[in-house]
């Protein structure tokens, strides 16, 4: 291949398939679709407003955790290590519900 051909056909590849720097001509830190944020959203943070309840059978349930939020409460109550049976053959999970006085309106 002599040295036309080759640079005939480097003009004919960066055509079709650009280089990096040839994508990066203009770039601006912080500006473009590589770190662009969503626009018009703002974050709310769950509210705190969650408990999480051991419940045994045969004895009053109680309070392990306060002031969780709702996933976090969900996530808890999901694990293999949040239900079984006591050493006594008592069966026990853990559960969660509103805080006392931080129930949603309309309930």
């Amino acid at each position: 291949m002599t040295q036309r051909e080759a640079k005939g056909r480097d003009n004919t590849m960066t055509k079709q398939y650009p280089t990096i720097s040839g994508q990066l001509e203009g770039y601006e830190p912080g500006v473009g679709p590589w770190n662009a944020t969503p626009r018009n959203t703002t974050y709310t943070p769950q509210p705190r407003i969650y408990r999480i309840i051991r419940f045994r059978q045969g004895s009053k349930p109680r309070t392990i955790r306060s002031n969780v939020t709702l996933t976090e409460a969900q996530l808890h109550c999901r694990r293999e290590d949040t239900h079984g049976y006591d050493s006594g053959g008592v069966r026990w999970f853990d559960g969660y519900d509103y805080m006392r006085g931080c129930s949603p309106k309309g309930k």
